[in-house]
């Protein structure tokens, strides 16, 4: 492996551009997320496994830390839902027509936080998908969804406060890696949270 940065190596900036990559790296690949539907690196997707084709994915909030880029963007007017981070880190696969949520990276037994004030809907196990999961209700036809948690820390029917911890980040269920998967759902349409995420809601 030369000394060149994993993502000028496994992620190039042309669409259907060609890699080369040994089966360690593509373990590595594999290891930085992987999903039924490819392989996912920051952003970027691997079509099939042959040829070796990588297609970026649109995504800004894909580079670095999510935090950084939230307080960075252009603020906006008032929204229906202010949503604070639910963990610090950076995402690892964004929200496309294949993944309608984002997945945010961080050590086994990081804090998950409620994004913001509601009640647990639902605090159970999916052991083929999203393994121990919650969903908060926030009124007003929005939830927030938190899948792949390894402890809950609250019970369902309990109300919680934006900020407060839900559980912790975990590999349950369908992952290859510890992360958090993170769902907005409007009147049960499943929208890209980047649309609420606001740093200027933490309490």
């Amino acid at each position: 492996m030369t000394g060149d940065s994993p993502r000028e190596k496994i992620c190039p900036k042309k669409m259907g551009s060609r890699v080369e990559f040994d089966p360690g790296r593509r373990k590595f690949i594999k290891l930085a997320g992987a999903t039924a539907a490819g392989f996912f690196l920051r952003g970027c997707r691997l079509t099939s496994l042959t040829p070796e084709v990588f297609i970026p994915l649109e995504c800004p909030y894909c580079e670095g830390d999510l935090r950084t880029y939230l307080e960075r963007r252009k603020k906006t007017s008032k929204k229906e839902l202010c949503l604070q981070l639910p963990l610090e880190g950076g995402v690892t696969q964004g929200f496309w027509g294949g993944h309608r949520a984002i997945d945010i990276g961080s050590d086994e037994g990081a804090p998950v936080l409620a994004a913001a004030d509601g009640i647990v809907s639902i605090a159970t196990i999916d052991p083929e998908g999203s393994g121990r999961y919650v969903i908060i209700d926030h009124g007003r036809g929005f939830e927030t969804v938190y899948g792949h948690l390894q402890e809950f820390a609250i019970e369902e029917k309990e109300r919680v406060l934006s900020g407060e911890k839900i559980g912790e980040v975990g590999m349950t269920g369908r992952t290859t890696g510890p992360h958090l998967h993170f769902e907005v759902r409007k009147n049960g349409e499943k929208v890209n949270p980047i649309i609420y995420l606001d740093v200027s809601c933490e309490k």
